[in-house]
């Protein structure tokens, strides 16, 4: 038995895979091990892990008969690990040296937690770069409350560490799902428990032109995204689902309905259990930002954006007024549907 299990599932991947298995073998909470589940890669991917599973008896190194897709091979891994907890890793992403201690000690402190996650760098050409998506809280009713109204970019799914055997109590598995698993898995885990977010960087999420994310079908991945979040919606204590959807779609327009929607905000927040005063709440407002940028553009847009108590007058005009008030004025009457990372 160990404390943590590593779980990554791997197709063709020699470019990384090796840099991945020394990130893991390097950190500082020593009592893991590591399910590598090769996917019929037909590049060097066995050789390498090989290599590291002969150096360290950690890593455990199983190649399937056939392709089984993401999911089930996830599922595979959940099912032959024997730590109390389950950590994810992407073959392409690297930890940094305390991920696992840190999320370890944070899982041991939150008993109630199921699942938790973390924020993420950006590693672009060997260059690091601060991790734009995370939302900057660690509540676990902020994390509630931003599935709904962030359009689910809390978390990158090599963050995700969750209690194997209460998941697998709970019925919890990886749905087989093309493009966003994760995001399934996330919804299930947050209708049957609680979920929890630390800030803090603990991996560099890597960006390259390989990435499966990169070559799908927007509109397929839209289509997923759509029926899953949908689901969930209809699932929780959310009093205007019908904003809420038109939100998603990018379809909010006029000030009616962006009224509507800080409505909806306020009224969830209190279902969270999320006090004070909204406007003066980070999370909050990182949300109503991700709202307008989804939006049909239009000067009434912006003005209805400008006299809202949500708005963030310094932030907007040093970082996006001129850019977006140009975007207004060319896209007056065109629809913008803009996918999460």
């Amino acid at each position: 038995m160990c404390k943590i299990s590593v779980v990554t599932s791997v197709w063709n991947g020699e470019k990384y895979i090796g840099e991945t298995i020394m990130r893991v073998r390097n950190q500082t909470f020593t009592d893991w091990e590591y399910i590598i589940i090769d996917n019929c890669s037909d590049d060097r991917t066995a050789e390498i892990v090989q290599k590291h599973v002969k150096k360290d008896s950690r890593i455990k190194f199983i190649q399937n008969d056939r392709n089984l897709g993401i999911s089930p091979n996830l599922n595979k891994g959940i099912r032959l690990a024997k730590g109390r907890y389950i950590a994810r890793l992407d073959h392409d992403d690297l930890c940094y040296p305390r991920r696992l201690e840190v999320q370890y000690q944070y899982m041991e402190t939150h008993p109630e937690i199921l699942l938790s996650g973390c924020g993420a760098d950006q590693w672009i050409k060997g260059k690091i770069y601060p991790g734009t998506n995370a939302v900057k809280a660690a509540d676990e009713k902020e994390v509630r409350f931003a599935m709904v109204f962030a359009f689910f970019s809390i978390m990158a799914h090599s963050t995700f560490f969750f209690r194997r055997q209460e998941i697998i109590d709970k019925g919890i598995w990886y749905r087989d799902l093309k493009y966003v698993e994760d995001l399934a898995f996330i919804f299930d885990t947050l209708r049957a428990g609680k979920a929890g977010y630390l800030p803090e960087p603990l991996i560099a999420y890597r960006i390259h032109g390989a990435q499966v994310t990169k070559n799908l079908s927007a509109a397929l991945k839209f289509t997923e995204q759509k029926d899953v979040f949908f689901e969930y919606l209809n699932a929780i204590d959310v009093r205007d689902k019908e904003i809420v959807r038109k939100a998603f779609l990018g379809s909010i327009e006029g000030e009616k309905d962006m009224r509507r929607y800080a409505k909806a905000m306020a009224d969830y927040a209190e279902t969270c259990g999320i006090k004070g005063n909204l406007a003066e709440n980070a999370c909050v407002r990182q949300m109503y930002r991700r709202v307008f940028d989804r939006q049909r553009c239009g000067l009434k847009m912006l003005s209805v954006y400008g006299r809202s108590p949500l708005r963030e007058p310094v932030w907007f005009f040093k970082r996006r007024g001129l850019s977006l008030i140009r975007q207004c004025v060319l896209k007056e009457d065109k629809m913008e549907i803009r996918l999460s990372d």
